[in-house]
């Protein structure tokens, strides 16, 4: 499985947010976690920290650093979800 970048679309796989998805806003190397934002319950300025292992990679590099406000995210999850039903 490919370890998730910033701006790419994930889906979660485990624990109370299981099957949301969200955009990755940073990636820490040393301690392999990931920092995620869905732009509502979980803003860019306040990321969940979560474990690559309990991601399931969507889509890569939707967003860019410019482009990782709230409003942003929210649009791009809204779209994705809208495009598979």
């Amino acid at each position: 499985m490919m370890q998730p970048g910033a701006g790419d679309l994930v889906q979660s796989r485990a624990g109370h947010d299981r099957g949301q998805y969200f955009v990755v806003v940073s990636v820490r190397e040393e301690s392999g976690a990931v920092w995620i934002a869905d732009g509502k319950g979980r803003r860019v300025a306040d990321p969940k920290r979560k474990n690559p292992r309990h991601l399931h990679m969507v889509r890569r590099a939707v967003l860019t650093g410019a482009q990782l406000t709230d409003s942003c995210v929210r649009r791009t999850i809204g779209a994705y979800v809208q495009s598979i039903q």
